[in-house]
């Protein structure tokens, strides 16, 4: 019975536990990123990509074994410049 991994980037068919080693499924562990324009994941940020198809095709950046159980919802992190006169906290240290 062939399974689909259900790892964040990888989605590739698996058959069973001989074929299913540690280094058999690629993957991206962090939460995908979108920020000015840009899109990344939060475990390999030195991959920016402009295009969303791009973003997409980023290789995975671990390796494990395939899992056929569902992952939690990965949420997206947006972030954003404050807007001109906006408030913007800061939080410092205290002792």
């Amino acid at each position: 019975m062939s399974l689909t991994c259900q790892r964040i980037g990888c989605d590739a068919k698996f058959d069973d536990d001989a074929t299913n080693t540690e280094t058999s499924c690629q993957h991206h562990d962090g939460q995908p990123c979108f920020h000015d324009g840009r899109q990344f994941w939060t475990c390999c940020p030195q991959t920016k990509r402009s295009t969303f198809d791009e973003f997409l095709q980023i290789p995975g950046c671990k390796w494990s074994r395939h899992t056929a159980e569902k992952q939690a919802p990965v949420k997206p992190v947006e972030t954003s410049a404050p807007r001109p006169g906006e408030h913007v906290p800061v939080v410092t240290g205290g002792g």
